[in-house]
């Protein structure tokens, strides 16, 4: 997305500019800090890479498992059972699920013969069948996933990496906020799709080259420029007042050693 310039994408660059540079000025602070201390090389180093195996590795690999285990996400495996068994009861019951469909969907009724529906329609109705039941599997998946990221996001503070990252994705128009916004936009066209050739499908109507005008088409509709800096400001604040914090401890540090001497 930044390569490309769209989405609002000199913004955007800002905004990764910013975490990169903050994330890096964050590290050389701490680093002058510890250094500042006047102890030897090997401790120096020692305290370093500590300091980065907490902060960019255990602290973040904790709030991830500690997210999948308070909020596990259903298995794959169960989702595609469901959709197995469920598209095998409603192919020997689509006479019934037709019926059934009709009866929730009166506005659809024109056209269809009672007696002797059309295949279009039976298939309808059993893909209708298989879509409900797959669709409370999709939407428990959606909310486990919604409760593992707003705990990761509670939790972002305390990793310097984390707070980078965040801002980083969302930069790049990978994050899980825009991915939102596409999804909505795509679940409300499957919609107007629906609606638009179901009626079509229940009467077994044949479809012309005359119709394809009419044909809803997909158009996308980037977010607001300025979703993703109101996003970002939170995460990009703590971490300049972490290297701020930090950078003065540095500096108080080298002030000392530069006394000493």
């Amino acid at each position: 997305l930044l390569a490309t310039g769209g989405a609002g994408s000199p913004g955007r660059m800002l905004l990764w500019c910013g975490a990169v540079v903050a994330y890096a000025l964050f590290w050389f602070a701490l680093a002058a800090w510890v250094n500042t201390l006047r102890r030897t090389s090997a401790w120096n180093a020692t305290v370093l890479v500590g300091a980065w195996l907490v902060l960019v590795v255990v602290l973040p690999a904790a709030i991830n498992i500690a997210a999948d285990l308070l909020h596990p996400l259903p298995s794959r495996v169960e989702m595609i059972t469901v959709q197995r068994e469920a598209s095998n009861e409603a192919v020997n019951s689509r006479s019934e699920l037709l019926a059934r469909y009709l009866e929730d969907h009166p506005e659809m009724a024109e056209g269809v013969v009672a007696d002797d529906p059309g295949f279009g329609a039976l298939s309808w109705a059993a893909t209708d069948a298989v879509n409900q039941q797959v669709e409370v599997v999709t939407a428990e998946h959606d909310a486990r996933r919604a409760e593992q990221i707003r705990l990761v996001r509670r939790y972002r503070y305390l990793s310097p990496a984390l707070l980078a990252q965040d801002v980083i994705i969302d930069a790049a128009g990978t994050g899980d906020a825009r991915y939102a916004h596409f999804r909505d936009q795509v679940r409300v066209f499957a919609e107007e799709w629906r609606e638009f050739f179901v009626p079509a499908i229940l009467a077994d109507e044949q479809m012309t080259a005359s119709v394809l005008p009419q044909v809803p088409t997909y158009r996308a509709v980037e977010e607001d420029p300025g979703d993703a800096a109101r996003r970002t400001a939170a995460p990009l604040t703590v971490l300049g007042g972490l290297v701020l914090l930090v950078g003065m401890g540095a500096g108080v540090g080298l002030g000392r050693v530069r006394g000493a001497d």
